[in-house]
């Protein structure tokens, strides 16, 4: 069994200890700043970071438990994750699954038992760019960052739905286990508990994470393993955007191996004797009242009975007080009135409660709400798809809500990565206007060039202006400007000349002295001078002069 001391001397010395290394062509170890490897330690596995000669970041998660049984089910389970096409519309940049993802055997050497030395195998991915959802969590609680922390939870509820719309089923959803990255988009990691429709082999069974697994265990049908601690982790994002202060007290610090947001393991057991239900009660928070009933009737009844989270968020988005909500929210696989009241009367008709007008100030507050949270939609998608004029154009237009305020360093990584990527390719391509308006363009989108590009501006500026000066001295046949851009040097930047322009420039540099003989009436001087290869051309010599050579 592979221990983390062993691993982290293994990937000091990959090309000898990292066989993995060779399979992925290649690359370097990331170290942090005591020259040590950089890792990430979980409860089942420790992760390293490989950045390929290409620059891109691999994930290498080396499991600390050995289990040849589990390897051969992890192996058939990774190379399906990396290659089954109906995962296809989950995987992407901003989609839930990472890609590039593999299984690769004898991956790294490690001491074994009696001084010999062992294999262990590894999974590799991508590493999904951000933090955990943990670390993300409590970072905005303790700056009170509320609008952040609302599209946390409406992303997580968008994340938890494709997933089910998939019949993705991660079978260990946790805090942990979820990366926010910088565009608020939600990615999962140790994926060795998944499954799907075409899984190739059955999913290995967890237990789940404690405060996230349900009380009685793992739901007996496969497809709904996911359901509880989704609507755990939703409910807390929930209950924390109102209420980030309670984070103070409740929740385990992001340093710890599955930590949770909210519930412990004992407040879930217990809930009647929990002190965070009933702190959670004294808020008396109207808003809030059904989504903590839902989660008290989710620990009540069998985790088969929990109905997706997309179900329970859309009928509690459905009624404005708690008890409408609680007498519609009931299990799907359920005929009996096991969640809700016992009140079959149907629900009020849309726009009206118990037959009363609505309230308009509420009404104007949702429908500002709904807005706020389409615009950051949009521009969610804008960045995802990586649509850099959709995004500056939604960013320009929808700045001062606070919702699509949170998406500002994403719309200026996009911006910066597109200005950097103009002005890389007008450098590769010697197009010195196009540097420059690259350059300029940057600048005006609030993007600093790179010490670099700064340097091929000047530059790049530099051959416009020798350009344009000979340009002009050619074309009005200046030969004395010719001469001086020549003796100066104002021409060496502009590398080899076309040969007809080379020519012009030889013609400036000679006429000083033409026009010296031409001036002294002196036809040896003047014969001397004058080259006729220089001369031939039609044009190339004022009439008068020609005819003085002529005569000469």
């Amino acid at each position: 069994m592979p221990i983390v001391s062993d691993l982290d001397t293994a990937m000091l010395q990959p090309a000898r200890s990292v066989p993995a290394v060779r399979h992925l062509g290649g690359g370097t170890i990331r170290m942090d700043d005591s020259g040590r490897p950089l890792r990430t330690i979980g409860r089942d596995a420790v992760v390293y970071e490989l950045r390929t000669p290409s620059g891109r970041i691999v994930a290498l998660r080396c499991l600390l438990r050995a289990d040849s049984k589990r390897d051969i089910a992890l192996a058939a389970r990774y190379a399906a994750l990396g290659g089954d096409p109906q995962l296809e519309p989950l995987r992407g940049p901003a989609g839930p699954l990472p890609r590039g993802i593999r299984w690769i055997a004898d991956a790294v050497v490690v001491p074994g038992p009696d001084f010999h030395a062992a294999t262990a195998s590894m999974a590799v991915m991508e590493r999904v760019p951000g933090r955990t959802l943990a670390r993300t969590v409590d970072r905005l609680c303790r700056e009170r960052q509320t609008e952040p922390l609302a599209l946390l939870a409406d992303g997580w509820l968008a994340t938890a739905t494709a997933l089910e719309d998939g019949g993705f089923v991660h079978g260990d959803l946790a805090a942990d286990n979820l990366i926010v990255r910088p565009d608020g988009t939600i990615g999962l990691i140790d994926l060795d508990t998944a499954s799907w429709p075409s899984s190739p082999v059955p999913p290995l069974v967890s237990g789940g994470t404690p405060g996230y697994a349900h009380p009685r265990g793992v739901a007996n049908d496969p497809a709904r393993r996911d359901h509880f601690p989704a609507l755990v982790l939703w409910a807390s994002l929930c209950i924390l955007t109102r209420h980030p202060g309670l984070r103070e007290r409740w929740g385990d610090s992001p340093e710890t191996p599955g930590a949770v947001l909210l519930w412990s393991t004992d407040d879930l057991r217990r809930p009647a004797r929990s002190p965070l239900f009933a702190a959670l009660d004294a808020l008396d928070d109207a808003q809030l009242a059904p989504v903590i009933e839902v989660v008290r009737r989710a620990i009540r009844f069998s985790p088969d009975d929990t109905p997706p989270l997309a179900e329970i968020a859309e009928r509690l988005a459905g009624h404005d007080d708690s008890r409408e909500a609680m007498t519609t929210i009931a299990p799907l696989a359920s005929d009996d009135d096991e969640w809700g009241s016992g009140d079959t009367s149907p629900p009020p008709r849309p726009g009206t409660r118990d037959g009363r007008a609505p309230d308009a100030s509420r009404t104007t507050t949702l429908v500002e709400r709904e807005r706020r949270r389409g615009a950051a939609r949009q521009i969610a998608a804008a960045v995802a798809a990586r649509d850099t004029a959709a995004a500056v154009r939604l960013w320009e237009e929808s700045r001062t809500i606070p919702e699509v305020a949170t998406y500002a360093a994403s719309v200026h990584l996009l911006v910066s990565h597109d200005a950097t990527a103009s002005i890389e390719r007008a450098t590769r391509h010697k197009d010195d206007e196009g540097l420059v308006a690259a350059v300029a363009q940057a600048e005006l989108l609030g993007v600093a060039p790179t010490p670099e590009a700064r340097g091929a501006l000047r530059a790049a500026r530099e051959r416009i202006a020798a350009r344009s000066a000979l340009r002009d001295a050619i074309e009005r046949r200046d030969f004395h400007a010719l001469a001086a851009l020549s003796v100066a040097g104002n021409l060496i930047c502009l590398g080899r000349l076309d040969p007809a322009v080379a020519r012009a420039v030889e013609r400036g540099r000679a006429w000083p002295a033409l026009e010296r003989a031409l001036r002294g009436n002196d036809d040896i001087a003047i014969a001397a001078t004058a080259d006729p290869a220089l001369w031939r051309e039609e044009g190339a010599m004022p009439p008068a002069a020609r005819t003085r050579l002529d005569l000469a």
